[in-house]
């Protein structure tokens, strides 16, 4: 398979249904993986080997979300550590094995396959915004999520780092905070908020 025969990728991936419309088959995908043109993110996900190498694992796993959630479609918004990847805040110690969702289609949390959905019962419409044509939760939301399931060293980064970035102030998280009271790590969240 000749690379400049490939579609380009303008999210970052090429999913197997876009190199079928341009007219390649499995066989070619394959022959394209063995020789190292593009490789395999995820099932029936791809990204060019050239594109991939000058990647950060940071931009890796943003390129992973944004596959999971173009798949998945409206259903699921961006959450956690995930949303705090996409809005560019930082995290530390949380690892970039996982993908967060919550879900807005009343389904079940769940883990499977490298994703993590969280239930989307207590998603508010001002708790979304869209990133990149990605539906993500707003900074505020994900970096308290992150504070809530992390430590409190992790917590104040993601915090500091989403202050710093100006991408919501203080009130708004002291006022988030308190309508997640009764939501598990809630008080470690409050602690590294004060």
């Amino acid at each position: 398979m000749d690379p400049d025969s490939l579609p380009r990728a303008a999210r970052g991936y090429v999913t197997r249904a876009d190199l079928l419309g341009q007219g390649h088959d499995d066989r070619d995908i394959r022959a394209a993986v063995r020789a190292g043109v593009i490789r395999r993110r995820r099932r029936g996900t791809y990204v060019y080997a050239v594109d991939d190498d000058r990647l950060d694992p940071l931009q890796r796993h943003v390129v992973d979300i944004r596959s999971v959630a173009d798949k998945l479609g409206p259903s699921v918004a961006v959450s956690h550590q995930s949303a705090c990847a996409i809005h560019g805040i930082a995290t530390y110690d949380m690892p970039l094995d996982l993908i967060h969702l919550t879900r807005l289609d009343g389904a079940a949390g769940r883990r499977e396959h490298g994703l993590v959905h969280h239930v989307g019962a207590v998603v508010a419409d001002d708790d979304l915004t869209t990133v990149d044509g990605t539906l993500v939760v707003t900074p505020a939301r994900a970096m308290l999520e992150v504070a809530m399931t992390g430590s409190v060293e992790s917590a104040i980064v993601t915090l500091d780092s989403g202050l710093h970035l100006a991408l919501t102030d203080i009130d708004t998280l002291a006022a988030m905070s308190n309508r997640f009271a009764s939501w598990q790590g809630a008080r470690n969240g409050r602690y590294a908020l004060s």
